[in-house]
C-alpha cells in the first residue's frame, strides 16, 4: 500500500483502500481496478491523492483507528447535525454577522435547537469513537482521504481521534475525554454560516473573506453555548488561540503548561489540544488549494510553532505518540548506502516511533529494483525524509 498523486494513476491500478463518499457510503472497494472512467470521476469529485496496492507492500496494511461502523455513524450523526442547523438557520444565515447573533439569540430559534437531539446523538457517537481509540498506542499519520465535499465531517473526527490520543498521554478521565471529543466534533460548525465557495476557494483567501472564515468561532459558540456543557462550546470557540495571544477571536493567551494558571484571559485547557489536533490535520490533508504537506514537515512546523502557537508541553505529549514517518509514505535516503534510492516505509517500533524499517523500490535513476529491506535502527549513517510519490 502506497499513496500516489491522482496525477500519476493509470488504469489497471488496484485500490488498498475504499473510497467513500461524504455519507460514509462506500463508491469504490478496495482492489478495485481503476479505469479512466474511474480515474477521471475521482478528479471530478475532488480527490488529490489515492492509496494503491503495490505488489511489492501486499504485506503491508492500513488499520484504521476507529471501526468502520463508528466512523460510518460518526460520519452520518455529522451529516445529520448539519441538515439540521442548516434548516434552523437558513432564513438569516446570510445576513451581517451582528443579526445572525442577535437571530441565534431569539426565543424561536432557541426553540429550533431545543426540539433537535443534537447532543444527545454526539454524545452516544463520542463513546463509540473513544471506545475506539483508547486501545491504540500511537497514532498513525495516515490521513484519510478527504475531498472538498467531505472535509468538514472526516476532519471533525480526526480531530476528535487526535485530541483523544492526546488526552489519553494526558491522563483525562472518562468524563473529560467525552467533554475534549463532543467538542472536536462540532469545533468547526461555526462554518455553516461561511459561503462554501470561501470554504473551498482553490487560491488564497482575500482579506475580506478571511476575516469572514475568522467569525466563525464566534458563530459556534453563539449557536452551541445554550445546549452543549460549556467545556465543549470552548473548543468550538478557542480552537484559533494561540498561546502567544496572535490568535482569534478574543487574542487570548497561553502559559506553555499543562497546569493551570488562575490568571484570566488564558485559553483553556482543552482549546491547547484542539489548536493542536487541529492544525496537524489540516497540514496533512488535501485542500482545493494545495496537496497535503509531508507529515515529517508538518511535524515540524507543529515543534517549531511550540512556545508561540501551541503549549509547549501539549506539543511535547503530542509528538511522542505520531510517527514522523508513517507507514505506507514513500521516502527518499539522503544519506549512507542507498543514497538517492526510494521506498516506503513498512514498520515501525512502537518504541522508537521516529526509525522506521523502509522496503527500497526504486534506485537513483528511478528504475524499478528488486526490494531492499532496511531497518533504520541498525544503519545508523542512513537517513531519509519523506517525498511525494
Amino acid at each position: 500500500m502506497r499513496r500516489i498523486s491522482i496525477e500519476i494513476l493509470k488504469p489497471g491500478m488496484k485500490l488498498s483502500l475504499p473510497i467513500r463518499d461524504e455519507n460514509h457510503n462506500l463508491l469504490l472497494n478496495r482492489n478495485v481496478a481503476l479505469t479512466e472512467r474511474y480515474i477521471q470521476r475521482l478528479k471530478n469529485l475532488g480527490f488529490q491523492s489515492i492509496y494503491i496496492a503495490d505488489p511489492d507492500l501486499l504485506d503491508i496494511t492500513h488499520e484504521d483507528m476507529i471501526s468502520n461502523r463508528t466512523r460510518s455513524m460518526a460520519t452520518k450523526h455529522l451529516n445529520y447535525t448539519y441538515r439540521e442547523i442548516e434548516n434552523i438557520i437558513r432564513n438569516f444565515k446570510n445576513e451581517s454577522i451582528e443579526k445572525i447573533t442577535t437571530n441565534l439569540r431569539s426565543k424561536s430559534v432557541k426553540k429550533a435547537f431545543n426540539n433537535t437531539d443534537i447532543h444527545h446523538i454526539t454524545v452516544k457517537v463520542v463513546d463509540n469513537i473513544i471506545d475506539d481509540v483508547v486501545s491504540c498506542a500511537v497514532l498513525t499519520g495516515l490521513n484519510p482521504l478527504k475531498t472538498h465535499d467531505n472535509y468538514t465531517f472526516n476532519h471533525s473526527i480526526e480531530v476528535a481521534i487526535v485530541s483523544i490520543m492526546i488526552g489519553k498521554k494526558l491522563k483525562l478521565n472518562a468524563r473529560q475525554l467525552r467533554e475534549l471529543a463532543t467538542g472536536c466534533l462540532l469545533h468547526d460548525v461555526g462554518k455553516v454560516f461561511i459561503p462554501a465557495h470561501i470554504l473551498n476557494k482553490p487560491d488564497k483567501l482575500s482579506f475580506y473573506e478571511f476575516e469572514l472564515v475568522k467569525e466563525h468561532p464566534v458563530l459556534g459558540y453563539e449557536m452551541l453555548r445554550d445546549y452543549i456543557p460549556i467545556m465543549p462550546t470552548q473548543i468550538a470557540y478557542q480552537h484559533h488561540e494561540r498561546q502567544d495571544g496572535s490568535g482569534y477571536p478574543r487574542g487570548l493567551i497561553g502559559y506553555n503548561s499543562i497546569k493551570r494558571s488562575s490568571l484570566k484571559n488564558q485559553i483553556a485547557f482543552y482549546g491547547e489540544i484542539v489548536a493542536i489536533a487541529d492544525v496537524y490535520d489540516a497540514l496533512i490533508s488535501d485542500r482545493p488549494y494545495r496537496t497535503g504537506l509531508m507529515h515529517d514537515r508538518v511535524l515540524d512546523i507543529i515543534k517549531n510553532c511550540s512556545h508561540s502557537h501551541f503549549n509547549a508541553e501539549i506539543v511535547d505529549k503530542f509528538l511522542s505518540i505520531v510517527p514522523r514517518y508513517p507507514v505506507g509514505s514513500t521516502c527518499e535516503i539522503t544519506s549512507g548506502k542507498y543514497t538517492g534510492y526510494h521506498g516506503v516505509v513498512v514498520y515501525l517500533d512502537e518504541n522508537n516511533l521516529n526509525i522506521p524499517k523502509i522496503r527500497l523500490l526504486y534506485d537513483t535513476n528511478e528504475n524499478r529494483i528488486k526490494p531492499i529491506n532496511i531497518d533504520l535502527q541498525k544503519e545508523c549513517d542512513t537517513h531519509v525524509e519523506l517525498v511525494e510519490s
